[in-house]
């Protein structure tokens, strides 16, 4: 939706186009093309792109963006259930191995992950860290 796109149509040719925009703004540009709302478009100034000819389609880097503060929560436990997920299984993956693939998938730094793995191994190994201690 948000990415930047580059849509040329006709390069090098006498009707050469090029929009520039968001994906989402390219889509509404080819929709209106397809609705027949030329006048429509020239009233309201948006781009057009008809659907007809040879295309260039460049599509922009994927942005970083820092998930929000709910987000990030919300995205910790899920980490945690997958980490726990993984841990259980029959033949569970080496905490580096682990530790790569989650990191990729959840956008997080690997020794992140690595450091919340070994922590999730240490509850597990230790018996009564559910809350069972003396006082």
């Amino acid at each position: 939706g948000d990415r930047e796109v580059m849509v040329a149509r006709e390069l090098t040719k006498r009707h050469e186009q090029i929009f520039r925009g968001t994906v989402k703004e390219a889509r509404e540009a080819c929709r209106d093309s397809l609705s027949d709302a030329q006048e429509k478009a020239a009233d309201t100034g948006k781009a057009q792109i008809p659907l007809k000819g040879e295309f260039t389609i460049v599509l922009g880097p994927v942005s970083n963006k820092r998930p929000k503060a709910g987000d990030t929560e919300a995205n910790l436990e899920e980490l945690q259930e997958r980490i726990r997920t993984e841990l259980l299984t029959e033949t569970p993956p080496s905490t580096s191995q682990l530790s790569k693939v989650l990191s990729k998938e959840f956008g997080v730094p690997r020794k992140v992950i690595y450091s919340q793995i070994l922590a999730m191994e240490d509850d597990a190994d230790q018996p009564g860290s559910a809350g069972d201690a003396g006082g």
